[in-house]
């Protein structure tokens, strides 16, 4: 990978100064905010393994690690949206294009 793309998560931060640190495992998302973006940086860069390490315990049974990286190789990432957050939570949009584009 080009180590100077920006981020997926749409900072103006080159990915591996911004979300790469979290989803390679070199620090632990700080806040709600960079564990988002980070996910969403994850899906657009099909990590499967930190969306699914990142997944709540409750919600794992409904997915697999094959089902996440299949949805996220299927759809074409466009941007992340924050409409607003808070210390722990975070309320977005995720702009996708699916096969049916």
């Amino acid at each position: 990978m080009n180590n100077s793309i920006l981020c997926f998560c749409g900072s103006s931060i080159i990915f591996q100064d911004c979300c790469q640190k979290y989803i390679d495992g070199t620090q632990k998302a700080p806040t709600a905010l960079a564990l988002m973006k980070s996910r969403y940086s994850a899906y657009a860069n099909h990590q499967a393994d930190y969306l699914w390490n990142t997944t709540h315990g409750s919600q794992r049974e409904f997915y697999s690690k094959s089902d996440i990286l299949n949805w996220a190789t299927a759809n074409e990432w466009q941007k992340l949206e924050i409409l607003s957050f808070t210390e722990n939570t975070v309320e977005f949009k995720a702009y996708f294009l699916d096969e049916n584009k």
